[in-house]
């Protein structure tokens, strides 16, 4: 069926040995092994980057923002 694999089980694209070698991995990717960890850092880094992004609007004369008209 076309678009079938969209429902795979992603757990079946791991490597085989992905449990037993999953700090490796991890480590490989330069990520947190905790969820809580990596939902924090991630957090943190689009804040920090919508801050940017507010300053650098406000200061971008070639953008306008415009109100709805009714």
């Amino acid at each position: 069926m076309v678009g079938a694999n969209r429902y795979r089980n992603p757990e079946q694209d791991l490597p085989t040995d992905f449990e037993q070698k999953k700090v490796i991995y991890y480590q490989a990717l330069s990520q947190p092994t905790d969820g809580n960890e990596f939902i924090t850092s991630l957090q943190q880094k689009m804040a920090e980057e919508l801050e940017n992004f507010d300053l650098g609007l406000k200061k971008n004369s070639s953008v306008k923002i415009l109100t709805k008209r009714s």
